[in-house]
């Protein structure tokens, strides 16, 4: 376990080389990487935590235990954890959005970015604030997840069927099982806040090499969130579209992510 005040972090290390920290989304958890797991080791030392509130990590109680800036200080407590000055981030969906936060605010201390189905903040909040088609797929997630939260435990069981391969969707299965319902409807409506008071012309731009890969037919995310991520970043940028994969790509299209990952991190 990794400590971050008070909070533990159940984190795998696998692999030698440059670091590169690994962020999963919602609903999955650190065995969620598995296919990029086996490409990456070889080259990467890679560390894997469970994001706090799922799976082996700590639940700690409250809306502000999972605000932006704590998810951050998480990320810091790694690279403090093992005494890394810097260190690549790869996030997907909610991970992503935390990496793109990290790289923001932890701007010394990411090497390289790559984000996986999760546009900058500061268009997706935009839109967000503008009421239109994405506030409308987020409303009816955290709507979703609030109405398991009520029920006592998340529906692990509907929230896995995303994943094809049996043995993987049986562990997917089993962490949710150990996480907590009441966590993850807190990482949106903690930094749904965010929208209200946020001034986007403030936010400095990303100071890092940034990947983003996403699928064009994902149905989370509106795919116009994408279009001006060079706008919001201050280093070389690449956005790949994956045209026959939706949201949960690093299973979906895998072998396409991984290179394009492996291609990316090569140089670090």
């Amino acid at each position: 376990m990794i400590d971050n005040d008070g909070v533990g972090l159940n984190c795998t290390v696998v692999g030698s080389g440059p670091p590169i920290i690994m962020l999963h989304g919602i609903p999955d958890f650190s065995g969620g990487w598995q296919h990029q797991v086996d490409d990456l080791s070889a080259s990467h030392q890679l560390i894997i935590p469970d994001l706090r509130g799922f799976n082996a990590s700590d639940k700690p109680a409250g809306k502000d235990n999972y605000l932006m800036t704590v998810l951050v200080s998480d990320i810091a407590a790694i690279l403090d954890h093992f005494k890394l000055e810097k260190a690549g981030l790869i996030g997907h969906d909610m991970g992503g959005i935390v990496a793109w936060w990290a790289a923001i605010m932890l701007p010394g201390h990411i090497q390289r970015l790559a984000v996986l189905s999760a546009p900058h903040p500061v268009p997706y909040l935009a839109a967000l604030r503008a009421g239109g088609e994405q506030l409308q797929r987020q409303v009816r997630n955290v709507k979703a997840f609030q109405e398991m939260a009520m029920a006592g435990s998340l529906n692990a069981e509907q929230l896995s069927g995303w994943v094809e391969d049996a043995d993987l969707r049986s562990g997917l299965q089993q962490a949710l099982e150990r996480s907590d319902a009441e966590a993850v409807v807190s990482y949106y409506l903690a930094n749904f806040e965010l929208t209200k008071n946020l001034q986007f012309d403030q936010i400095p731009r990303v100071q890092c090499p940034t990947l983003v890969i996403r699928g064009q037919n994902d149905p989370y995310v509106a795919p116009g969130l994408f279009d001006a991520t060079w706008k919001h970043v201050n280093a070389e940028t690449s956005t790949v579209c994956l045209p026959h994969a939706a949201h949960f790509i690093h299973h979906q299209a895998a072998d396409v992510v991984n290179r394009h990952l492996k291609n990316w991190f090569a140089n670090e």
